[in-house]
């Protein structure tokens, strides 16, 4: 019906952004609790490899509404996740296997390997065999100036983050990507360096 159409589009446009402590992690999943819910995030392997049970994790989501049931994705940054978006515009690419592409090497460098004609960065991807590797490479070769453009955008609309306060947090063993979106929950008001960084890491120690 129009309402449950309704209600998926909302639900899609809800669950685009999650920030939490690791409750569960398997081999190709995580368990996230965000204010004592738990969601299931598929990420790819790297990405699980890379996360740290001991602190929050931020990922950008994006729910696939399937006939029988919903599953959640998770990505490590914005660009990540819309390069998945146009990898599973391609026809008879689901996915589970978009998510193994786009994280086989950065944005950066599959955009370079578009352009330069080369499919090395595809090789070795559970289940993407030359042929698919070939719609592939054509699709992003025809998205890949609107890609790189989106990616320009937002790299320019970043919020910037005391820098100051950043290096203490990295000198404390945090990774980049936690302490920069710790920073960012930091209230625009408080000026003080060292408040900044006692409530970035209420965030952190979460």
């Amino acid at each position: 019906t129009s309402s449950n159409i309704n209600f998926l589009l909302i639900l899609k446009i809800m669950i685009s952004y999650l920030k939490g402590r690791i409750a569960l992690k398997g081999d190709k999943y995580l368990i996230l609790e965000v204010n004592g819910i738990g969601f299931e995030v598929f990420l790819s392997e790297n990405n699980l490899k890379r996360l740290d049970n001991s602190v929050a994790v931020a990922l950008f989501t994006y729910l696939d509404v399937g006939e029988k049931k919903f599953s959640l994705y998770g990505f490590l940054s914005r660009e990540e996740l819309e390069l998945f978006k146009i990898i599973k515009s391609v026809p008879g690419i689901g996915s589970k296997a978009s998510l193994e592409i786009c994280s086989a090497a950065s944005p950066e460098e599959i955009k370079k390997s578009i352009k330069e004609g080369s499919d090395q960065v595809f090789k070795g991807v559970p289940g993407i065999g030359p042929k698919k590797i070939r719609k592939i490479m054509a699709q992003l070769a025809v998205n890949i100036k609107d890609f790189s453009r989106e990616i320009e955008t937002k790299k320019k609309k970043k919020p910037i983050v005391d820098q100051e306060a950043l290096a203490a947090l990295l000198n404390l063993g945090f990774k980049k990507q936690e302490a920069e979106a710790a920073l960012l929950e930091v209230p625009k008001e408080i000026k003080d360096l060292k408040e900044k960084i006692k409530i970035a890491l209420k965030f952190l120690q979460r």
